[in-house]
């Protein structure tokens, strides 16, 4: 984890009363292992713009469609 994301973690666990810290724990994994439709479209949104997969897709435009419509 990268030093910011865990300052990050560290600053809100701290705001978090003990007594409810297993609700915010559930909480946490909950939205990691099902973000919703708005949080996957950002994170789609970035990944398209990551330069190894621009280069893969002009490489795909170059590749023959083998008599498929490309």
């Amino acid at each position: 984890m990268s030093d910011m994301r865990v300052a990050d973690l560290r600053s809100r666990l701290e705001t978090v009363p003990s007594k409810k810290l297993s609700v915010f724990i559930s909480a946490a994994v909950r939205a990691k292992l099902n973000p919703d439709a708005k949080t996957l479209q950002a994170a789609y949104r970035v990944a398209s713009k990551e330069q190894w997969r621009t280069s893969l897709a002009d490489d795909r435009r170059h590749i023959g469609g083998e008599g498929w419509n490309a």
